[in-house]
């Protein structure tokens, strides 16, 4: 979601965020959404590859009105990355 508070946790974090385009045939996305769970290759959809986790991504779908979804997910991502331990415990040692 392009908020300033996503826009913000990602620079933040050093996260890398590619977009994909399907306003043309895109073959490659269309397999790649479909590999992800989404049969239908319905956007918006959203994968979060954990860096500790990366063949397990966090899916999202649909359309969002809040930034929350995104910033828990990118939360969780984050935790997973640490073994489970959470963002603010790593922040606070």
């Amino acid at each position: 979601m392009n908020t300033e508070e996503t826009k913000n946790y990602v620079e933040e974090h050093g996260i890398i965020a590619l977009r994909a385009d399907k306003q043309h045939q895109a073959v490659e996305v269309n397999r790649l959404l479909e590999q992800l769970g989404n049969k239908s290759g319905a956007i918006p959809f959203y994968a979060i590859f954990p860096a500790g986790s990366p063949n397990k991504p966090i899916l999202l779908d649909g359309v969002f009105t809040s930034p929350k979804p995104f910033i828990e997910a990118f939360e969780k991502a984050n935790a997973s990355s640490l073994g489970g331990e959470s963002l603010a415990k790593s922040s606070s040692n």
